[in-house]
C-alpha cells in the first residue's frame, strides 16, 4: 500500500464500502470505548447494534459474546460465539470462548465435541489442543487430557512461556492416572521453566 501511494497510484478505499459499514464502525468504536466504563447491559446495546448493521463483523460478535460472558449469560454467550464464521481469523478464539461458556452451563459433552472439532480444523495451533486437554481433564478423562497436553507440547515453541502451565496440568493428569513417575517429571519440567511459580 505504501509503495502504491508513494508511486502516486490511485488506491481504492476498501475498508468500508457502504454507509451501513460506516455506521457499524462508529457504533462498534463507541462500544469498545464504553467497555469497562459503563454498565455491561448498556455497552451490549452498542455491540449488538454493530452486529445488526454488519452481521459478518467478527470483532463486534466477539465483543458481544465477551460482555454476555461477563454478565454470566452463558447460553447467550455460547450462541453468540457460534456466529463467528469458520474462515475468520478470530474463529479459534471464538470457539475457545464458546467451550468455556458451554462448560459453565454444564454442557460438557458439547464442549468436548467443539474442542475436538477445533483441533481438527486448526491442528497446528497448540492452544487448541491445550483447551481440549483442559476440557477433558474437567470431565475426569485424564488419559485423553494427557494425550491432548502432549500434542500441545509438541507444537509449542520451546521459547513460549506458557509451556510451564501445560507441563503442570499434564502432570496433574498423570498423577490422576497414578503415574507418579511421569507426573514428577512434568512437575520438574514446569519448575525448571518457571522456578518461582507457587502452584508448581
Amino acid at each position: 500500500l505504501l509503495a502504491k501511494v508513494s508511486a502516486g497510484e490511485t488506491v481504492p478505499f476498501t475498508i468500508l464500502t457502504t454507509p451501513r459499514q460506516g455506521a457499524c464502525e462508529v457504533i462498534y468504536m463507541i462500544a469498545t470505548l464504553l467497555e469497562g466504563e459503563a454498565r455491561d447491559s448498556y455497552t451490549l446495546q452498542y455491540s449488538r447494534l454493530a452486529q445488526h448493521l454488519d452481521p459478518d463483523r467478527s470483532d463486534a460478535i466477539m465483543l458481544s459474546a465477551k460482555i454476555l460472558d461477563d454478565m454470566e449469560r452463558y447460553q447467550l454467550a455460547s450462541d453468540t460465539y457460534a456466529l463467528v464464521p469458520p474462515d475468520s481469523l478470530q474463529f479459534p478464539a471464538a470457539e475457545t470462548g464458546r467451550i468455556d461458556a458451554l462448560r459453565e452451563i454444564g454442557a460438557d459433552e458439547t464442549a468436548i465435541e467443539v474442542a475436538r472439532n477445533l483441533t481438527r480444523s486448526h491442528p497446528d495451533l497448540p492452544f487448541v489442543h491445550a483447551k481440549l486437554a483442559d476440557t477433558l481433564r474437567g470431565t475426569s478423562d485424564f488419559a485423553g487430557a494427557f494425550d491432548a497436553y502432549s500434542a500441545a507440547l509438541d507444537l509449542y515453541s520451546t521459547e513460549d512461556p506458557v509451556r510451564w502451565r501445560v507441563y503442570f496440568t499434564r502432570a496433574i493428569a498423570a498423577h490422576s492416572l497414578d503415574n507418579w513417575t511421569q507426573a514428577e517429571q512434568d512437575f520438574r519440567a514446569a519448575l525448571a521453566l518457571s522456578p518461582d511459580q507457587p502452584q508448581v
